[in-house]
């Protein structure tokens, strides 16, 4: 595993590469959580990401704009620009793995909703996992005020300082400093809309947490729908880091990937 930053110097983004064991045979893109979420299912997701190279990928995790350590403060955070930086990774890491560029998109909850709507951005996805997605993203910006309080002030990343209350300013959103705009992106994602799935996709429930649209999902063409009972990656009650790894669902997401 090893850090690298890509993308332009202004607008610079970091991921961890993880590189093949064996023969390649093929690369996976893994778009991570937002919020607490990102940080409660961040063991899960490096061990995803290390299972999947062991198993013979190319797989980069990487920070979207104004998240972690790439380029931006939280009040950067735009979904809008994500689809971009989504397109970015890909192209990195395509030009890591070289050809042939078999490429698999998977995501875990936000991360998955912004890697559906973002797939028809990129040139071939040959197949997506979506676990456990955010597919109304009223429903959860609900579901979080309701667990963490509504728009309290609250310190942003790199000491962004307090915001100023009020509709027109910063306010607090999964324990981070957001804009408005980016609180009305979430308020209006939904992935009713999306047109350009691939034709193998995945969608993944190991929680009876949907934040609602969940049949929609169901209903769709080509859409395989599973439900595992399993640890939540991105609840953790005590300690980060210390929580249970859903095993079920990464083995689960090892034999589509496979497949």
């Amino acid at each position: 595993m090893s850090g690298l930053l890509f993308g332009s110097a202004a607008t610079q983004l970091y991921g961890y590469y993880h590189p093949p064991s064996g023969t390649p045979t093929g690369s996976v893109l893994l778009c991570q959580p937002w919020g607490t979420e990102y940080q409660f299912a961040h063991r899960a997701m490096r061990l995803l990401a290390r299972r999947l190279a062991g198993d013979g990928r190319h797989v980069l995790r990487f920070d979207y704009s104004g998240t972690g350590d790439s380029w931006g403060e939280t009040t950067d955070a735009d979904i809008e620009v994500w689809f971009d930086d989504v397109e970015r990774a890909a192209r990195e890491l395509t030009a890591i793995a070289g050809p042939p560029a078999r490429l698999d998109v998977i995501g875990l909850r936000l991360g998955a909703t912004v890697a559906a709507l973002a797939c028809d951005r990129l040139a071939t996805v040959d197949s997506l996992v979506m676990w456990d997605p955010i597919l109304d993203g009223r429903a959860w910006v609900a579901a979080d005020r309701a667990s963490s309080g509504t728009g309290r002030p609250g310190a942003g990343r790199r000491g962004a300082g307090r915001p100023a209350p009020g509709r027109d300013g910063p306010i607090e959103l999964s324990g981070r400093t957001v804009s408005p705009r980016f609180e009305r992106q979430l308020l209006e994602l939904s992935t009713a809309s999306t047109s350009g799935l691939p034709p193998r996709t995945l969608v993944l429930w190991t929680s009876d947490d949907s934040s609602g649209g969940r049949g929609e999902m169901a209903a769709r063409d080509g859409v395989e729908v599973e439900t595992l009972t399993q640890p939540s990656p991105w609840v953790e009650d005590i300690a980060i880091g210390s929580g249970q790894i859903p095993t079920g669902a990464i083995e689960r997401i090892l034999e589509w990937v496979r497949a």
